[in-house]
Order: structure tokens, then C-alpha cells, then sequence
């Protein structure tokens, strides 16, 4: 089980895992946060990402804001999260 934070900027036009400067993962999505449309969009996008069901994808905090807390039932460990969500860590921060 992992859980993560994440920042999430709806209606960007585009789908894509970044870490900021500050180090946060921040996920750019295309969908608007209303009715759910951009939550949706996030849990789907990880569990492709990951190729695990969308139901092991759980917002468990901050459904309505940007920043969001979300469990991933997953054996992965955070580095390795960000490796298949394409992010490489080494370079993220430069």
C-alpha cells in the first residue's frame, strides 16, 4: 500500500506527472474539477500508468482541493511510483 501526495492543476489541456521545484508531484490534467470529472481523471491516469484496476486508486483526502492525498494499493515503493508515472528523479530537480 502507498499513499501520496499530489497536486493536481485541472483543465491544463494536457496529461502529465511533474515534480515542482519544491519537490511535490504535481499531476496536469485535462478534464475540470467539477462533478468529479478531474478526480476521475487522476485515478485513471495512475492505474493505467501503474496497469493496476482504477478501484486501487482511492483519493482518500482533499477530493475537493488541489492538493490531494491518494492510496494506491501497490507493492511499488514512491521512487519506483515515479519511475512508471515517467518522472526521473535523478533530473527532477535541476
Amino acid at each position: 500500500m502507498l499513499v501520496i501526495d499530489i497536486k493536481v492543476i485541472p483543465a491544463s489541456g494536457k496529461q502529465e506527472f511533474r515534480l515542482n521545484k519544491n519537490g511535490m508531484l504535481t499531476c496536469y490534467l485535462k478534464n475540470p474539477a467539477e462533478r468529479g470529472k478531474a478526480n476521475d481523471e487522476l485515478c485513471m491516469l495512475i492505474a493505467r500508468a501503474l496497469k493496476i484496476p482504477r478501484a486501487d486508486v482511492v483519493i482518500v483526502m482533499g477530493a475537493t482541493l488541489p492538493r490531494k492525498k491518494v492510496r494506491i494499493a501497490t507493492p511499488l515503493t514512491y521512487q519506483q511510483l515515479l519511475t512508471h508515472l515517467g518522472i526521473d528523479l535523478q533530473t527532477s530537480f535541476t
